[in-house]
């Protein structure tokens, strides 16, 4: 509208702001994840237990975990949706050399 109006300053000055205002909220959005999300596929459900225990030698921080189907679908192998507590930098792929780990994501 206010370029109809001729005022060209003024709609550059909120554009700017507009623009700088999405970028800022974004940065803050991606630093406010609070928890990191692992999904874990393991080959055979009766080795659950000392996959956890490997999962607390690996993992540096606390942690909770959920059991599912298997997004594979492969019969006998286990989901597990391993959520850190904190945010972290860390290597998911290296989770896959763990005994029985098939595969390792970040969600």
């Amino acid at each position: 509208m206010a370029l109809g109006y001729g005022y060209y300053v003024g709609a550059a000055a909120v554009t700017v702001l507009f623009l700088s205002t999405i970028v800022l909220f974004a940065r803050f959005e991606r630093k406010r994840k609070s928890a990191e999300v692992i999904y874990i596929e393991i080959d055979n459900a009766y080795k659950v237990n000392e996959v956890l225990k490997e999962l607390e030698r690996e993992i540096p921080e606390s942690f909770t975990y959920q059991i599912f189907a298997p997004k594979s679908g492969n019969q006998g192998s286990v989901g597990l949706n391993v959520v850190i507590d904190k945010r972290i930098d860390m290597d998911v792929s290296g989770l896959s050399s763990i005994e029985n780990i098939v595969f390792a994501v970040e969600e």
